[in-house]
């Protein structure tokens, strides 16, 4: 699952081994430490792999992974996405990716 929030981007997967385990995965460790802020995690290790494709990654909890989802929602205090990111300034340098994100999308299903 792909997250766009306040907090940083994030791709979110489920172990293969264990269905009680899940991945945040970032490509800015900063939207990791982001998370941290936001929830006590058990092991708040972010671990970096150099050749993923995201490369920072924090282990989850199914009981972390719901609590990092319900305080995401809890935090929702925005009524346009495009716009609050363009005031976050820590988030700002993002835009024209989202936007981007935004507009394939856009022209993809308003066929």
């Amino acid at each position: 699952m792909w997250l766009f929030t306040k907090y940083g981007y994030y791709a979110i997967v489920k172990d293969y081994d264990d269905n009680n385990v899940y991945w945040l995965r970032a490509r800015l460790e900063v939207d990791l430490k982001n998370v941290l802020k936001l929830i006590q995690l058990e092991d708040p290790e972010i671990i970096h792999k150099e050749y993923a494709d995201y490369k920072y990654r924090i282990k989850l909890s199914k009981k972390e992974f719901l609590e990092f989802m319900s305080t995401i929602a809890d935090n929702l205090d925005y009524s346009n996405f495009k716009n609050m990111m363009d005031d976050n300034t820590e988030q700002r340098h993002k835009i024209f990716a989202y936007y981007e994100v935004y507009n394939v999308l856009a022209e993809h299903f308003d066929k």
